[in-house]
């Protein structure tokens, strides 16, 4: 199992890479496959369901499902911000430290609609390795130092970089157990 090579690797998306994953059979395989195997560790918070269930469009019906569907595959964590207005609706939140708080505040997007897109973003980074977001020039190293901002096309990239890892430590170890 991959897994003995320092892996998994947490990684958090935002809403709107689970658009790209609808519309990408072969991407969302590669992302499904590496959850199964253990490789990665696929987190959430409420946000991303609202924001999945506010897209509730008729043409849309069966993305919304699917991303529901998919986002069961993922380890629920609290957001930010339970009892206030940057929060409010999220009843699985929690009070954020005066360290996130300020981390929150440095974040670029200001104005109301990237209020959520900022709570994940700080929450991402207390729990994750990498955030993914079509959003990253909203986010720098300035305000979050303990995760990797990727967009789309390198998060493809770095899913094929995880499985030829796990492709290849899966062949050594065949090979090994061949020698036993």
């Amino acid at each position: 199992m991959c897994s003995k090579v320092g892996l998994p690797i947490k990684i958090m998306i935002d809403t709107n890479i689970y658009d790209e994953l609808y519309k990408n059979v072969i991407v969302r395989h590669k992302f499904i496959k590496l959850i199964e195997s253990e490789s990665v560790k696929f987190y959430t918070t409420p946000i991303q369901e609202e924001e999945i269930q506010k897209n509730l469009k008729p043409e849309d019906k069966d993305k919304v499902k699917w991303s529901l569907d998919f986002n069961k595959k993922a380890e629920e964590v609290p957001s930010l911000f339970s009892f206030d207005v940057e929060g409010a609706g999220y009843d699985q939140g929690r009070f954020a430290t005066s360290g996130e708080i300020s981390q929150y505040e440095t974040i670029k997007p200001n104005s109301s609609q990237h209020h959520k897109d900022k709570n994940l973003a700080v929450v991402a980074d207390g729990q994750v390795d990498i955030f993914v977001t079509n959003n990253t020039s909203d986010f720098s190293a300035n305000n979050l130092h303990n995760i990797k901002i990727m967009n789309w096309n390198e998060f493809i990239k770095k899913l094929e970089d995880l499985l030829q890892v796990c492709q290849s430590i899966d062949l050594s170890l065949s090979k090994d157990r061949g020698k036993i």
